[in-house]
């Protein structure tokens, strides 16, 4: 969440839609940027895969599956287990299939660099508060 403070406690006019003035602060969640102070910023896409768990749960479904497997080939073991098999054949490829990469979390940074070299990152998931941010930068510079 991103908003502009006034640098006059006493003065509303960022907030109502009025002139932004230089020494009004940005706030990016918990960081704050005096707008005169800041000197460009970049955008990047950043996309997340939990690799380790999917990985760690589909193998461990497989092999579960391949035990029953031989359990049921080998050892005689009821048919009616055919279903536990099924079931952990079925959880292992959904987990195979969520590390392919079919649910990636995408989000979007936005790096702002200051004068004194400070650099304050704001990321969200929602596309329309960074173009929001974006179009308020441009304006404001």
């Amino acid at each position: 969440m991103w908003w502009l403070e006034s640098a006059d406690a006493d003065s509303q006019s960022s907030h109502d839609g009025g002139v932004v003035e230089a020494g009004d602060v940005l706030r990016l969640g918990s960081h704050a940027v005096r707008l005169d102070d800041i000197v460009s910023y970049k955008l990047e896409e950043v996309i997340e895969r939990d690799y380790d768990g999917l990985l760690v749960n589909a193998s461990v479904l497989l092999i579960s599956a391949g035990v029953f497997l031989i359990g049921l080939l080998q050892f005689g073991w009821l048919e009616r287990v055919l279903i536990g098999f099924v079931l952990l054949i079925i959880l292992g490829m959904s987990g195979a299939a969520e590390l392919m990469g079919l649910n990636q979390i995408r989000s979007m940074q936005l790096t702002v660099f200051t004068h004194q070299g400070r650099r304050v990152k704001f990321a969200s998931t929602d596309s329309r508060e960074i173009d929001r941010l974006i179009g308020f930068l441009r304006q404001a510079a």
